[in-house]
Parts: structure tokens; sequence; C-alpha cells
């Protein structure tokens, strides 16, 4: 890394004026003082406080934390990253704001680290049109971890060993089968598994629909992820 290039400064974790916060507590404050119970405005406010705007504070100095670490991981690794021009870049600003309204809103890591991720490679140069960002982020939002495991693993079932071996015993089946090999029930039930897998064809993300269907070896391993699935797998990969 150059000598000129100014290190980012980490995150400073104290910040009493987020969006979350000011929502929560006019709100409350709001329909304690409607009441006409007198005190009652002070003493919601501190549940508020406490309760409400500190867990959500937390989170977001969490997130942008784990941004910043990122961005100063990219600074170190990429040559011609200069983190001083993000402020001038839309895309990167519009994909922090879109990534911090869904990362407030849960605490599954995996989720988190996919919305840093998409964060992160946008801010590298990922170039991803307006509408997929905005899809891209919302998939991160609706769908589980198990969705993104599973797609993972239909846009390369080779890299399962656990998949390869089944194929590898099996004349003829369905590559249902040789999926729950990588997945066993203790991880997913067959339920949600095909559930799973008819919300992934439904967002257009995997083409799903032979899978139930026998077939000889050479459909065991097949890929089975779309355009719009394999890019939504590059914007959530770890760009570091």
């Amino acid at each position: 890394m150059s000598d000129e290039k100014e290190r980012l400064p980490a995150y400073p974790e104290k910040d009493a004026n987020s969006g979350p916060y000011h929502v929560a507590r006019t709100a409350i404050d709001a329909a304690a003082s409607a009441s006409l119970i007198p005190g009652a405005s002070y003493g919601i406010g501190l549940i508020v406080e406490r309760f409400v705007a500190a867990p959500l504070q937390k989170r977001r100095d969490q997130w942008f934390t784990k941004v910043g670490e990122g961005l100063r991981d990219l600074q170190d690794r990429l040559q011609d990253f200069d983190p001083s021009k993000l402020d001038e870049n839309d895309d990167f600003i519009s994909a922090v704001a879109e990534a911090t309204t869904a990362a407030v809103r849960t605490a599954k890591q995996e989720k988190i680290e996919a919305l840093r991720n998409g964060v992160l490679n946008i801010a590298a140069g990922l170039q991803v049109e307006d509408v997929l960002r905005g899809t891209f982020f919302s998939y991160i939002e609706r769908l589980s971890p198990a969705h993104m495991r599973v797609l993972k693993l239909l846009a390369d079932p080779s890299s399962s060993p656990e998949m390869k071996q089944k194929a590898s015993q099996m004349m003829a089946g369905a590559q249902m089968s040789v999926l729950q090999a990588a997945l066993p029930e203790s991880a997913i039930s067959h339920g949600a598994l095909t559930r799973v897998l008819s919300d992934l064809h439904r967002e257009g993300l995997a083409d799903t629909s032979g899978m139930m269907a026998m077939g000889t070896s050479g459909v065991f391993l097949a890929k089975r992820s779309t355009g719009v699935g394999d890019a939504f797998l590059r914007f959530i990969a770890d760009p570091l």
C-alpha cells in the first residue's frame, strides 16, 4: 500500500443522533403524552432509551464498524483503492444507505456478512445496475441464510465433497437426493428445503423445476443457478 494513503480511522461508537432512536423515542413519547398520565412520558422515555434505542444503536454501531474494518482491509489489499473518494461515489453511498436499513433489522450474522460484502464489492468497483442493487439487498433481507447456502450449492454442485460422493454412488435417481447429501435433516428438514427450492425458482435465482425427477448420472451435478443467481452470489461474495 502506498505511504501516501491515509488509513481510515475507526468508526466512533457513540452517536445519539441515529434515525431509529428518534423514530422510536418520538413515537412512544407522543403516545405517552396522549395518555394524559402525569410522568408517563418521562417513564416511557427511559424505557425506550434503554430497551429500544440502545439495542438499535448497538446494532448500528456494530454494522458501521464492520463496514469500516472492511474498507480498511480493502485499502490495505487493493493498490488502487482510495477510500477518500468514496464520498463522491453515488453507487457506494446508495448501497450503504440501503444496506444499513437492512442491517439494523436483523441479528443474523450470515445476513450481516452478505450486506457488508455487497457494500464492499461496490466500494471496490463492482458494477451493479440500480435496479439489481436494490433487488439484491432485498434478497438478503427477505431470504434466509439457508436460501443463500442452497443457492451456492446449486451454482457449483461439484464444489461440495458430499454431493460429489453421493453422485458417484448413484446410477439413477433425483438430483434432490444429491443435494440433500450436503444438507442433512439435522441442518434443514425436507419440507423446508422444498420451500427454499421453490422460493429460489420463483425469484428467478435458480431453475429447480426438474430436481425431483428421476435421471441418470449426467444430471446429478448439473448447475441450477441462473444468470441472476450467479450475479447475486458475486454480489454477496467476500471481496477480501
